[in-house]
């Protein structure tokens, strides 16, 4: 008897360790939650940038809702927030503070969002910084099935890049000829 309990604790204890090494396969293929993804872009200061977020999801869902924290490079553009995958769903975007911006959508009916990948919401910022990496950070981010239980599996912030921009004007300049005790100078202007 005590034989048989023995192997029947080993034989689970196996038995959980392969089905769980099955189920976190990455790279399978397979959606495996519902995750919301920031893509990371990038643009030039003084200009416009438009960030997108993505939700892939193995389950229906009726609303979501996060908060931007957003680096000093970035300000909100007012009314600039677009929602796709919608069915009869309305988006709200407001400034907490001047770093957070909160996102919410939401179905005044309880529908679902539709598709199970892709682009979720895309947002203007306008662009001003030195170049450079910046972080974009993700908080308080839930998405929503129809009975309100968030099946949020996780969330994946991005970051916005300033690129410098391209100059281009003349390559040669010439001096002429100048004394070494005599002091020259050229106003050289960027285009």
């Amino acid at each position: 008897m005590n034989n048989q309990i023995r192997i029947f604790a080993v034989f689970t204890i196996i038995s959980l360790f392969v089905n769980v090494q099955a189920q976190s396969t990455p790279g399978a293929g397979i959606l495996e939650g519902n995750e919301l993804h920031m893509l990371p872009d990038s643009g030039r200061s003084g200009y416009p940038i438009y960030i997108s977020y993505t939700i892939n999801n193995v389950e229906q869902f009726t609303s979501f809702q996060f908060d931007i924290i957003l680096p000093s490079v970035l300000s909100y553009i007012e009314d600039s927030v677009w929602l796709f995958r919608k069915t009869n769903h309305f988006i709200i975007a407001n400034l907490v503070n001047a770093q957070t911006l909160r996102i919410l959508a939401y179905s005044p009916t309880n529908q679902p969002f539709t598709g199970n990948d892709g682009e979720i919401v895309r947002i203007k910022f306008d662009l001003n910084g030195s170049t450079g990496t910046y972080n974009v950070g993700l908080n308080n981010v839930v998405i929503s099935n129809a009975i309100g239980t968030n099946i949020l599996t996780g969330y994946f912030p991005g970051y916005v890049k300033i690129v410098s921009p391209d100059i281009s004007n003349l390559t040669d300049i010439n001096f002429g000829e100048t004394s070494v005790v005599d002091t020259l100078s050229y106003n050289y202007q960027l285009s």
